[in-house]
């Protein structure tokens, strides 16, 4: 944490920093081999180098759209892919066989960064065997005292090589996604400033910069290194007119980047081209710097399109005057980004340490923003950035869940008080939707193979895909989470494997079985639930049977917090032109059809009351309800003799509810059955959202925190509208006698 605070200029720079842990001896071997390679010079006729060297061009050539023959035939297009033409083996001089083997990796696991840095200005060799050195340096595998060339002042940055110690401690994996993200950061600042051919020394300097900040967070895992990635806040750069200084009002070259905003004289900027990414980045010795330090805030004047930065203790710091209100709304959401990033980093680190807690209280309490002040709500908290975040506006509501208050020398006896925002779930929305459409969509393409279970019933190729989909989307953005779904890899059968590969798009046996086995994260041997507040509970293919005759079946995730369903997501391909529903606890429930009406529209139970036409959904199967009792049950409720019920697979019945389409969906299993958790956590969420009623046909409230089955209680579910509810509990108790 010291080494963000004194990028961001928050401690002297003779500051000692604390000593870090020491790299395991697993990540210490894969350093050295990672060392070796990069000694190791490339040399052409030798087999391995050979072989790599060809996949590489092949990969490349594909990107570029340019057809590839032999890589060392005379025909080969090596400068059509950012190599030398005529000598394509002297551009890995400088990183040697790791240089090619980061570009290997960088073109199979990453080919959207590749292909945007091959049709960019920048030869796309050079930049990748840069930013090769740049990690190698930074992560430790390349000393200062090596003798190569530094013409990015590597040597100056005090990083320790303990920094990269988990993404080493695994695999090597690590290291070379670190090399993908510099090269992400390359093109980020070539994109920030319009750089072109000449501009590279700058862009790589500035992507060093970058990288330097990712691992100074200490990433744990791959997916923690994308996650902030992915979080890092845009550069800024351009002319604002300041005020201030006894000197009346300025135009000055402003630009900001990692937490620090320098300005320019006009003149000197004026003496270079103000469009070039020298400028932009860094066009010389500054006239001024502001290094945004926790507490900084922004606040602007939206008539005028002025806007002004103030220290933590309330004085002005800067007061300028923007373009136009488009340019003075860039940089203010620039400039608390930035800010954000050492007020995360500075609050983080006091609410980490458990004995600077004073108080804590719970609060459930809403307010309204009256001023904005560069408020950021985080939907991530652990990415030290705040790309994922969002701007509050006057006249926004903010939930509040708890104050705490710290202990802070600087704020007196009474501490700094802190108020914990309500967490919005944006982004587990967002990838849980994102994940269950990918999945649905491969079930609608492939074969239907399928296979028959111990228990008898049918189980095909999309179930063991589409659960692999999700739960890797799922792991890749929230690793710290349990999931409990319905498959298992021991029930796949060997000769469904390589279909099911191909449909899941993952290359190795191994990473698929993987991938499926996340589903048993969430529960114990016994199918019990483990410790753990955030579960997610996931039904691939729910309505096999219905999937393989080519009618209802879905994809149905639900996200648990202690046992309470707080996010649903149901894709359902088949119903209408395709429907998918989201809902959010306390939010509502919402729908959309991608094959249709692309619009977001919510989704309301009906309002029917006893006596209405109603309309009864249930299963098809007899064998999975007893469709007498529920349909006897029913007829009470009428005036009038029942119109045909509904007869869908899987929980589309509930959105069916959610919809107003139907009014009643009754569930009665067979003796004896146990409910599983995945048949109907996401169900009851969305029914819920929408206004209805989702529970035992007893009328009590379903317990999903148990594992991956409820209560044997639960002999039977029902979900309605509010006033249909208690009458149907009532007639599911009277036809019972009867039958």
């Amino acid at each position: 944490m010291n080494f963000v605070r004194r990028r961001l200029g928050l401690v002297d720079a003779e500051e000692a920093e604390p000593p870090l842990a020491p790299l395991s001896e697993g990540a210490k071997a894969r350093q050295e081999v990672l060392r070796t390679l990069l000694r190791t010079p490339a040399c052409v006729g030798d087999a391995a180098y050979e072989e790599l060297l060809a996949q590489v061009y092949v990969a490349a050539m594909s990107l570029a759209g340019v057809e590839a023959c032999g890589h060392r035939d005379p025909c080969a297009s090596w400068d059509a892919i950012g190599f030398q033409a005529a000598a394509p083996d002297r551009e890995f001089r400088g990183g040697g066989m790791l240089g090619l083997h980061c570009l290997a990796f960088a073109l199979e696991h990453r080919a959207d960064a590749c292909r945007a840095v091959i049709e960019g200005p920048f030869p796309f060799a050079a930049a990748s065997i840069n930013m090769t050195i740049v990690v190698a340096r930074l992560a430790g595998v390349l000393e200062p005292e090596e003798g190569h060339l530094d013409p990015l002042g590597i040597r100056n940055f005090r990083v320790s090589e303990s920094r990269a110690r988990f993404l080493l401690e695994s695999s090597s994996r690590g290291f070379f996604e670190l090399h993908v993200a510099a090269l992400e950061a390359l093109e980020r600042a070539r994109r920030d400033v319009d750089a072109g051919p000449m501009d590279f020394a700058g862009c790589a300097a500035a992507a060093r910069d970058e990288v330097a900040v990712l691992l100074a967070h200490e990433p744990r895992d791959v997916p923690s290194l994308r996650r902030l990635v992915a979080a890092v806040p845009r550069r800024a750069a351009g002319f604002l007119v300041v005020f201030g200084g006894g000197r009346g009002a300025s135009r000055k070259w402003f630009t900001l980047s990692t937490g620090t905003l320098r300005w320019y004289a006009e003149a000197d900027v004026h003496a270079h081209d103000a469009r070039s990414a020298a400028v932009a980045l860094d066009p010389g010795k500054p006239a001024g710097t502001l290094r945004l330090a926790p507490g900084t805030t922004v606040k602007f004047n939206q008539d005028v399109g002025s806007f002004s930065v103030y220290t933590p203790d309330g004085a002005t710091a800067l007061h300028a005057l923007a373009a136009d209100k488009s340019d003075m709304e860039r940089w203010c959401v620039a400039l608390t980004e930035h800010a954000a990033l050492a007020e995360i980093d500075d609050a983080l680190a006091l609410a980490r340490d458990v004995r600077a807690t004073i108080a804590s209280e719970p609060l459930d309490a809403t307010f309204k923003v009256v001023e904005t002040i560069g408020i950021y709500v985080r939907s991530a908290p652990d990415v030290a950035a705040t790309r994922t975040g969002k701007a509050l506006m006057p006249g926004d509501e903010v939930g509040i869940c708890e104050r705490r208050r710290l202990d802070d020398p600087s704020a007196g006896p009474r501490g700094r008080a802190f108020l914990k925002l309500k967490h919005d779930l944006g982004w587990e929305v967002e990838t849980g939707l994102a994940a269950v459409m990918r999945a649905c969509e491969m079930a609608t393409m492939v074969r239907r193979g399928s296979m028959t279970k111990p228990d008898a019933s049918p189980v095909t190729v999309a179930d063991f895909a589409a659960q692999a989909i999700v739960l890797q989307a799922l792991r890749d953005q929230f690793p710290k989470d349990v999931f409990i779904a319905e498959e298992t890899s021991e029930a796949l059968e060997e000769r469904l494997v390589p279909e099911t590969a191909r449909a899941a798009q993952i290359v190795k046996v191994a990473d698929l079985l993987r991938a499926i086995d996340l589903g048993s994260t969430g529960v114990d041997e016994n199918g019990n639930s483990v410790s753990a507040r955030r579960r997610w509970v996931l039904d691939p293919i729910d309505g096999t049977k219905g999937y393989l005759r080519g009618e209802q079946f879905c994809t149905a995730l639900a996200l648990t917090v202690d046992g309470v369903p707080v996010v649903s997501v149901l894709g359902c391909p088949n119903l209408d032109s395709g429907t998918y529903a989201v809902a959010v606890r306390g939010e509502g429930a919402f729908s959309f059809s991608p094959r249709g009406d692309t619009a977001w529209h919510q989704l309301r139970v009906s309002d029917a009351r006893p006596g209405d036409p109603l309309r009864l959904v249930e299963g098809v199967s007899r064998l999975h309800s007893n469709h007498d009792w529920s349909e006897a049950a029913f007829s009470r409720l009428l005036r009038e003799p029942p119109k045909p019920p509904i007869r869908l697979d899987s929980q589309a019945k509930a959105l069916v509810i959610a919809q107003g389409k139907a009014d009643c969906f009754i569930r009665l299993p067979s003796s004896g059955y146990v409910e599983k958790v995945w048949d109907a956590a996401p169900a009851a969420l969305l029914v819920a959202e929408a206004g209805g009623l989702y529970t035992d046909r007893r009328g009590n409230p379903i317990d999903f925190g148990r594992g991956a089955t409820l209560d044997p209680k639960v002999d039977g579910i029902i979900a309605t509208t509010p006033h249909l509810h208690q009458p149907l509990v009532d007639a599911l108790a009277a036809t019972r006698a009867c039958l």
